[in-house]
């Protein structure tokens, strides 16, 4: 509890975390706590689950910016990208 009698945010957010683990890739939880707890685009649900599933989030001191950090890791492990936006075109040679 913060000094106001408040449910801290990470207290807040390691119970959604604990709750989304046990959840299936299509269960309508994950891109709303994609979209709306963690504020990522929806392409990087896949990295956001297994980052999830990893659990390494449980030992940090903010789970949430352990998570956003470990997305953006494995997004470009998975090699996800934005379909959103075009490719550049490769220059002829």
């Amino acid at each position: 509890m913060s000094h106001r009698g408040y449910p801290s945010t990470s207290a807040a957010a390691r119970i959604k975390l604990e709750a989304l683990t046990g959840l299936p890739d299509d269960a309508p939880e994950w891109p709303a706590f994609l979209r709306d707890e963690m504020r990522l685009a929806l392409w990087m649900l896949p990295a956001a689950q297994a980052a999830v599933r990893q659990g390494a989030w449980r030992a940090a001191s903010d789970p949430v910016a352990h998570i956003r950090a470990s997305v953006h890791r494995l997004a470009i492990a998975m090699r996800l990208r934005n379909h959103a936006k075009p490719l550049a075109e490769p220059e002829d040679e």
